[in-house]
């Protein structure tokens, strides 16, 4: 197979490029770097073997400059037919057949004869870096790949057949496997014979067991009963101390019910209602002072504004004018402008007539004609005289170089023969080793550079290893497995101390946070029991909260009775102030609002009156006098009761009642002291004081009862803390002694450094980079010994050549000319070059000579013509200068830049005329403008200010917008006092209507004044909370206890219970369930731990199956084993058959690259060996001296490599499919020669593989060229 075109879409540098008729054989693509040589190398790669993965780390080429990331690569194939292949990173590989069939990764496999990647990278696409490398010559790969091509297998690879028994082997058995078949089967034998062994022991713990049994499941039914028992018990307890605060709400709210006065009814939102009318009021007053305080300061505002009418009559005309004062303003600038511009352009017409000429002026500037007649005439006499300039030009320069020429023939006619051909051989031979000369030079100053470039690295290297290194030292060095398996022992040492010291460090750093944690624990346990009050007895507390209960129910029913007392004092002073007028006793209802609604109905009669709107004021007194007579009717029917003379009021009102009030709220006050004393109160409290006690000692008896709970808690951490401590003291222990081995390890390791000339600040984990260093070192040493070497060979070549060039220079007689010598040598070859020559050419100097001298006689009787004819052209011109009067000294040129001139002049002239017109007109419109303005100030009757027009005109529209804005303000405060006296009638009927609203609210609430409306509406409040309250907290309990008899009981054993009795006892319960259940659990798994074993004894009879189980699992062990067997018998037998091939056919891969190795090392080494059993190669010169790979310098290395892999091209070409074959660069290390018998070798392989050779350097494309006189070379560069 081989490649003819490439196709590229997109890969890295190169879009849309096309190599195309890549023929047989040898073909060299030459660029400089960077032109895409590597680039071109990978893309055959990834066409032939696809893209490697994006998650690689290698150079994946993306198209830089666009295209899709592929392309095609046409090949021929063997069997004559030509293929494409075409493949892109997103779209995978399609191979078009020559019928057009399209193909893929199969057809492919075939075309390179079943070769993989890394076959054709190691062995037939290669650079510098795979040469040097010569591991890659011993992968599983390329030998499994000869070896099928030996042996004649076809497509089938060795290594794959070795894997596929590997796996195949693997899945069967492992020795510490768990998955493979062989290994489950053995754990299942195990495992079924361990059953069988178990269920035959023995009869006697059959029958305990069935006795545990039972005892067992008697203990789980009598605990299951106490469990139920205690479950109900704990349940009942729940429910009441579920209601526990329903059941105090209650007693309280019924306390409070007992305490209140007795109110049958109060008006819905009775006290919200007074508080909005009285606001109302309130507002409506403030509402009246301010109308009328705005009244008062309108009218002063009205009287304080004066209107210029005179002014305002002349506002459309002043308004008119003020539109046109920004172009006044513009046109008095611009005015100005233009005079001052004027004055400039006739001062620079005058200059550019003076340029013209000191006598033009406008007559004549006018009289010039500037047609285009007249231009074109001066054009065309300007380009004639050019025209004959030039010929006379052309004419005198080749007269002069004819002249030249005649001189120098007369001189080469003279000379004479030089003694330098006598050596023309000797020369010529001389100019040829200037090349290989050249060639030294450049490598010793390449070498020179490398050299000193490697002793830097060289020298960097050995002190980032060490400070005392040097050469010495780093050939002295021990860089073997004996050395760094200690050093790597010692490195896991640190690294296991260090990472236990940071175990340690961090648990005891967690040890010593928990111990905090616990200490503070304690401490906040130790402020809540200390922050705890415990002066109090519980017995005195829970008496102190039933006098504070007691207090709280007294102290509403001695509000009662006080208010009680006041209305009979109330009574029997409206008695004593009536004197003998008869009194209801019943009445309750005044007279007083009938009076109220007649005057409003007058009222709203003369609004409507005043506000035209009678017909509704008519409405509204009607129905407020039916308001009024209603009303009265209702008084004077409760009035109707019996009544009594005035001097029977008192006694009807009080008799012995108030007597009676004040002995109870005596003997109230006395009870609430008694509790008020018992409760540390001196007098009785307020009722606020007495909340604030029962809250704070209700708060002081939870307290108590959390005090035990916060030491049971403490004893826990104190335990936990103790522990947390023993734990603390361990690790402190452990981490000392990991400390001091740490610093036995540290110690010895600084021995070991010191004895290495090491820093001894060097960590162990950074060996592993100082032994690179070190093999990296020597590794620079070989190579600054390989091109001391070079070195040398080319500075021998160098002195050797300057010493013949010398002498042969001495020879030809010669003088020092100051260049290098090659420069000399070449010199010489090009003189004795041209002395040979001339001896053929004398005849045509002669010859030459005298055509000269008759060309120019010829050109001196042209010139002469020339000239006259110009003479008469110019005598022309300047007749035509005279007709205009101008000098006759000018020329075309300046003519026409005086036309130029003269159309600028004439432009100015025409700005002049524009300017003049401008500056009349704007004259004229300022005057009217200004006319207009005196006009308007005239009627106004002002004077002129002297400021200016525009600044008179601003002056009156700020006079107009004032008395407009003064007209305005005017005509607003009248409105504006139209609709203060509006609002102000409005107010004052609002404030009549909400005098009345507060007189029926204030019957509604069976209240006289408004400080007894008040109260009432407390009083109300308080009743309504205390029913609302009774009545939850009854539903509350009732939900509880059901009908009327469980509720009964409920309420007796709430009052026969305390909450904190309760509360333990509910604790006590859940603690035994608790312990029962861990007790039940724990029989439970008992009991299944017996009927496991009872089965297990049971199971006795399965037996036989299990037997069963047991020998099928065993043939199927035998079977797997026979499989397993198979496969490690054909990997032995594959092994043995490779070992043979390696004995007998490998050798044929050693003549192959032995032939090719002789070939370009010259002769000087002659024998390639490998021993049987062994990868090394040893190679063998005339003398039968025998070396090691690594013995060579490495260029005969790269030398060896290359003639390996020609050998194994070679050899495989005998078995499988031709590839083609593709070098990048591979000779740069080469000497000239060995470049040359390498390309020999490279052209005797391109007799059977194509080969494409990738190279940077002019000089190796030369060598091709000279080696290979018909080689194709490809310039990249081009493309």
């Amino acid at each position: 197979m081989r490649i003819t075109d490439l196709n590229i879409a997109g890969f890295g540098k190169f879009n849309d490029l096309s190599i195309n008729g890549l023929g047989e054989g040898l073909t060299v693509l030459h660029g400089e770097n960077e032109a895409g040589k590597s680039t071109l190398l990978s893309f055959i790669r990834r066409m032939l073997f696809g893209f490697p993965d994006k998650r690689g780390k290698c150079n994946h080429y993306p198209p830089f400059k666009g295209g899709l990331h592929g392309g095609r690569l046409s090949v021929y194939g063997d069997d004559g037919a030509n293929y494409t292949l075409e493949r892109y990173a997103k779209d995978g590989l399609n191979v078009y057949l020559p019928d057009g069939t399209i193909k893929g990764e199969a057809e492919l496999g075939k075309l390179l004869g079943n070769a993989d990647k890394d076959v054709f990278e190691n062995v037939y696409a290669f650079g510098l870096d795979e040469l040097q490398d010569f591991n890659r010559l011993n992968g599983e790969s390329i030998s499994g790949k000869l070896y099928s091509a030996g042996t004649g297998i076809g497509a089938a690879s060795i290594s794959s057949i070795q894997r596929f028994c590997d796996t195949k082997k693997g899945d069967l058995f492992k020795p510490s496997g768990k998955k493979p078949l062989i290994n489950t089967l053995f754990t299942g034998i195990n495992n079924i014979e361990q059953n069988i062994k178990d269920i035959e022991d023995g009869q006697y713990t059959y029958d305990l067991l069935h006795s545990d049994i039972g005892d067992t499941e008697k203990k789980i039914s009598e605990l299951k009963e106490k469990k139920s028992a205690l479950l109900e018990k704990q349940e009942h307890i729940k429910a009441l101390l579920s209601v526990w605060d329903d059941w105090v709400e209650l007693q309280i709210h019924a306390s409070k019910l007992e305490e209140l006065p007795k109110l049958e009814s109060f008006p819905e939102n009775g006290l919200n209602r007074y508080e909005s009318i009285k606001e109302r009021i309130k507002d409506i007053d403030e509402s009246i002072a301010e109308l009328n305080s705005s009244i008062e300061r309108n009218r002063t505002q009205q009287g304080n504004i004066v209107v210029d009418d005179l002014l305002l009559a002349q506002k459309d005309v002043i308004f008119e004018l003020g539109k046109g004062v920004g172009k006044y303003r513009a046109e008095i600038v611009e005015l100005q402008d233009l005079k001052v511009s004027l004055k400039g352009e006739m001062k620079r017409l005058g200059v550019m007539l003076q340029v013209i000429g000191p006598e033009w002026d406008e007559e004549k500037l006018n009289g010039f004609d500037i047609s285009i007649p007249a231009i074109d005439d001066v054009r065309k006499r300007h380009g004639e005289i050019n025209e004959m300039d030039d010929d006379i030009r052309v004419m005198r320069q080749e007269l002069k170089s004819i002249e030249d020429s005649i001189s120098k023939k007369d001189r080469t006619q003279d000379a004479v023969y030089g003694k330098i051909l006598m050596q023309r051989s000797a020369i010529l031979n001389m100019a040829d080793r200037v090349v290989g000369y050249r060639s030294n030079t450049e490598q010793i100053i390449s070498h020179r550079i490398k050299l000193d470039g490697k002793k830097k690295e060289l020298a960097n290297l050995l002190g980032d290893i060490g400070s005392k290194w040097d050469e010495s030292v780093l050939e002295n060095f021990d860089i073997s497995s004996s050395v760094r398996d200690p050093v790597s022992a010692m490195k896991d040492g640190f690294n296991d101390t260090e990472l236990n010291i940071h175990d340690l460090e961090a648990k005891l750093e967690w040890s010593k946070n928990d111990i905090a944690r616990i200490d503070g624990s304690i401490d906040e346990i130790d402020t809540k029991i200390n922050a705890i009050d415990m002066h109090i007895p519980e017995a005195e507390l829970h008496k102190m909260l039933a006098s504070l209960k007691s207090l709280q129910s007294r102290y509403s029913s001695l509000k009662e009775k006080e208010i009680d007392l006041k209305s009979l004092e109330r009574d029997e002073n409206f008695a004593s102030m009536m004197g003998q007028m008869p009194v209801a006793i019943n009445q309750k209802m005044p007279i007083w609002p009938t009076g109220v609604f007649a005057g409003m109905g007058v009222a709203g009669l003369v609004a409507g009156y005043v506000y035209n709107e009678l017909q509704g004021g008519i409405v509204a007194c009607i129905g407020l006098f039916i308001v009024a007579v209603i009303y009265s009717v209702s008084v004077r029917n409760a009035g109707k009761s019996v009544t009594l003379p005035a001097n029977d009021v008192g006694g009807a009102r009080s008799g012995n009642a108030k007597e009676q009030v004040v002995q109870e709220i005596r003997s109230i006050r006395e009870q609430m002291l008694v509790d008020a004393v018992s409760c540390d109160f001196e007098d009785i409290p307020e009722r606020s004081v007495l909340e604030d006690r029962y809250d704070e000692l209700k708060e002081y008896a939870l307290g108590i009862r959390s005090v035990s709970e916060l030491r049971s808690q403490r004893d826990g951490f104190e335990k936990e803390r103790l522990t947390s401590l023993e734990q603390y003291v361990s690790l402190e222990s452990n981490i000392d002694d990991m400390r001091e081995f740490h610093k036995e390890i540290q110690a010895e390791w600084k021995e070991w450094l010191i004895s290495c000339d090491l820093d001894i600040d060097i960590a162990p984990g950074d060996m592993p980079d100082k032994f690179a260093l070190v093999r990296e070192g020597k590794d620079k040493l070989v190579f600054i010994g390989d091109i001391l070497s070079q070195l040398l060979r080319c500075e021998s070549s160098v002195e050797e050549f300057e010493a013949d060039a010398r002498e042969l220079l001495d020879m030809c007689e010669l003088e020092d000319s100051g260049r290098s010598i090659d420069q000399d040598v070449l010199k010489l070859r090009d003189d004795v070059n041209a002395e040979f020559a001339k001896t053929g050419k004398v005849e045509q100097i002669k010859k030459d000579l005298d055509e000269l001298v008759a060309r120019s006689d010829v050109l001196t009787v042209d010139l002469k013509e020339k000239e006259a004819e110009r003479d008469i052209v110019l005598d022309r011109w300047k007749e035509w200068l005279a007709k205009y009067g101008l000098s006759s000294e000018m020329t075309t040129e300046s003519i026409l830049d005086i036309f130029t001139s003269i159309r600028n002049c004439y432009e100015v002239l025409d700005k002049i005329k524009d300017m003049s017109d401008k500056i009349g007109s704007y004259a004229d419109s300022i005057t009217v403008y200004e006319n207009k303005i005196s006009s308007v100030l005239d009627v106004c009757e002002r004077k002129e200010s002297g400021l200016g027009f525009d600044t008179e005109l601003e002056l009156l529209r700020d006079d107009v917008e004032k008395a407009l804005s003064e007209k305005n303000r005017l005509d607003a405060l009248i409105l504006e006092l139209d609709g203060l006296v509006f609002s102000l009638k409005d107010a004052e009927g609002k404030h009549l209507g909400n005098l009345s609203e507060m007189s029926v609210l204030l019957k509604e609430g069976f209240s006289e004044a408004e400080d007894e409306f008040v109260s009432n509406a407390k009083v109300w409040d308080e009743l309504v909370r205390a029913r609302n309250g009774y009545e939850v907290a009854e539903s509350h309990v009732r939900k509880l206890s059901g009908n009327d008899d469980e509720h009964l009981k409920i309420v007796d054993e709430l009052n026969c219970s305390k909450f904190d009795v309760l509360k333990a006892q509910e604790i006590e319960a859940v603690g035994l369930i608790g312990e029962i259940d861990d007790e039940l659990e724990s029989l439970s798994d008992e009991k299944g731990s017996i009927r496991n074993q009872i089965r297990q004894f049971e199971g006795y009879n399965e037996g036989s199956a299990l037997r069963l189980e047991l020998e099928s699992l065993k043939e199927g062990l035998n079977e797997r084993s026979r499989e397993w067997a198979t496969y490690s018998v054909a990997q032995h037998i594959l092994s043995k058959a490779m070992e043979r091939y390696e004995r007998e056919r490998q050798p044929d891969v050693i003549t192959e690259a032995q032939s090719f190795f002789s070939n370009i090392t010259g002769g000087k080494y002659e024998r390639l060996y490998s021993p049987l059993g062994s990868s090394d190669i040893f190679v063998e010169d005339g003398a039968g001296k025998r070396k090691d790979i690594i013995e060579l310098s490495r260029g005969t290395a790269e030398q060896l490599y290359l003639a390996l892999r020609f050998g194994f091209i070679k050899e495989l070409g005998k078995h499988s499919e031709s590839l083609p074959i593709v070098f990048d660069d591979i000779l740069v290390n080469f000497d000239p020669v060995r470049s040359r018998n390498a390309i020999s070798s490279i052209n005797e392989l391109s007799l059977s593989n194509q080969v494409l050779y990738f190279t940077c350097h002019p000089g190796t494309v030369d060598m091709f060229r000279d080696v290979v006189p018909d080689v194709r070379v490809v310039e990249l560069s081009e493309l």
